[in-house]
């Protein structure tokens, strides 16, 4: 892979990343062990909306996409290089999974033995839970909620053969055979719709060398607006009371993550040469610990600060915006203290 597609990935990694953390700090419903908060329909949710139900959305499928890619780039389909894949990826998916799920126990715990944290958990204590249940925490339904990506990208690597040879000799087929289940809301019980499609589509993408030469970037302003306009129209759907799991508001959601997308790809190539974006190359290193650190510290800035600041529309607005910026700013900073101090920690805690 050349290294301005390696850039490329990097950069948009971390800018997923930061929407990954907007998407998370919807805040039109807190739930508090007393009951639920639940903030009036008007400026502020609209604009929640426009974010978290839109703009943020096309970051786990580019999440996927960039991981298939590497993941299946020069592949050849011998037993012996799956062999080796699948246990680098024990070391880079599978243990910092494990990892981040025993620091969200402690962490939760550590909250929980506060007195003035108590109505924050709504799920009960950690300390009352049976050693079943907190195994079943620990392995498959990780408290830092994030962490579903990790689990899910694990089972891809697991049947990865199967799905080389699937995109191999099916090719363009393939694809549709796992985007029909996607666009109509199906769930294999497994996994994801939404992982297994953009997976293989990047793995599609690298098997067949799509990506290299894909140009587009004399449409992507038009792709641009295109798609701010359909978010646009997407939030005004929402707030006029159409559900989110409504069929066709799900299809046309989809839709419109797809325009993204490929949106998002294509003006990068008008923007790359920015200085300004040259200029902050270090902290796109941390994406990966922004993504494993930022749940549950995020909910608990958000749950304070409803907390200390009360609940109207303003307060919503202002924490939609502060809680982000707040935990993004300690993600990074206890991500760079981690690395410079304890370097081994940082290695086998983000792979």
């Amino acid at each position: 892979m050349n290294k301005e597609l390696s850039r490329k990935f990097t950069i948009i990694s971390f800018i997923s990343m930061v929407l990954v953390v907007i998407l998370h700090a919807n805040n039109l419903v807190i739930n508090l062990s007393s009951g639920n908060i639940i903030v009036p329909k008007g400026y502020n949710s609209f604009i929640q909306d426009f974010f978290t139900q839109g703009i943020a959305r096309i970051a786990v499928p580019i999440f996927f996409i960039i991981s298939g890619y590497l993941y299946f780039l020069n592949s050849k389909g011998t037993y012996s290089e799956f062999k080796s894949k699948i246990s680098k990826r024990i070391k880079s998916i599978l243990i910092p999974y494990l990892v981040w799920s025993c620091w969200g126990l402690v962490f939760y715990m550590i909250l929980q033995s506060l007195p003035m944290a108590e109505n924050f958990f709504t799920n009960g204590l950690i300390k009352d839970m049976a050693i079943e249940e907190i195994l079943k925490i620990l392995f498959f339904n990780p408290l830092p909620y994030q962490l579903w990506f990790l689990r899910d990208l694990m089972i891809l690597v697991t049947i990865s053969p199967i799905l080389f040879f699937a995109i191999k000799y099916l090719k363009e087929l393939a694809i549709l055979l796992a985007f029909i289940p996607w666009i109509s809301s199906y769930f294999y019980g497994f996994i994801n719709t939404d992982s297994l499609l953009f997976f293989m589509l990047g793995g599609y993408l690298a098997i067949f060398d799509k990506l290299v030469n894909l140009e587009g970037g004399k449409y992507a302003c038009w792709l641009f607006s295109l798609w701010i306009l359909l978010v646009i129209t997407n939030s005004i759907l929402l707030f006029q009371g159409i559900s989110i799991h409504n069929t066709w508001m799900s299809i046309f959601n989809k839709i419109t993550l797809l325009i993204g997308v490929v949106a998002i790809w294509f003006i990068y190539d008008q923007l790359h040469g920015n200085a300004h974006i040259k200029a902050f190359n270090p902290i796109f290193s941390f994406s990966f610990f922004l993504y494993a650190f930022h749940e549950p510290v995020l909910t608990m800035v958000k749950k304070g600060l409803f907390f200390v600041l009360g609940n109207i529309q303003i307060i919503s607005f202002s924490v939609y915006i502060l809680a982000p910026l707040l935990t993004i700013f300690l993600s990074l900073s206890v991500g760079f203290l981690v690395k410079k101090h304890i370097p081994r920690i940082y290695k086998i805690a983000t792979g």
